[in-house]
């Protein structure tokens, strides 16, 4: 039978495996959040040029909503102000999610460091060797990888 100090490894390490998923499951939710607001920044800052001003609720199916504010007429001037405030929304919006993904991802290395530390401790010298080789061949290719041109493109 397995011995107490290998049960608390394995309850630590399966504790230490939710955490991790719970991080991806909340990142993930959290980029969702973050995409929907640029895409409604980008909604509100390209006005549906082909519609007229229509009634609240007459929006046709698959056409976008025009913002209110153009449902309340404003002159020229207005909105030349209101287009600042848009774009001054979108440029935030833009840093916010740049800023909260480079956070996520900061944390997330984190974690995955601290979990390799663990599974590291498991094991002998030999094995730990070979998982370090492992673990840097890895983090290797993925920063090659991250630095291909259609990553850099979408940065």
């Amino acid at each position: 039978m397995s011995s107490p100090r290998n049960r608390a490894r394995l309850l630590s390490l399966g504790v230490l495996a939710i955490v991790f998923g719970s991080g991806i499951v909340v990142g993930f939710a959290w980029d969702r959040r973050v995409d929907a607001a640029e895409a409604e920044a980008y909604r509100v800052a390209q006005p549906d040029e082909r519609s007229e001003v229509r009634a609240e609720g007459d929006d046709e199916p698959g056409e976008r909503r025009r913002p209110m504010y153009e449902q309340v007429g404003p002159t020229a001037a207005q909105r030349g102000r209101i287009d600042s405030i848009v774009e001054a929304y979108r440029e935030d919006v833009r840093i916010f999610h740049k800023d909260s993904r480079r956070s996520y991802e900061d944390g997330m290395r984190a974690l995955v460091l601290e979990a390799r530390g663990a599974i590291r401790g498991v094991f002998d010298p030999a094995q730990a060797e070979m998982y370090d080789s492992l673990t840097a061949a890895r983090d290797a290719r993925d920063d090659r990888d991250e630095s291909s041109p259609s990553e850099r493109e979408r940065n």
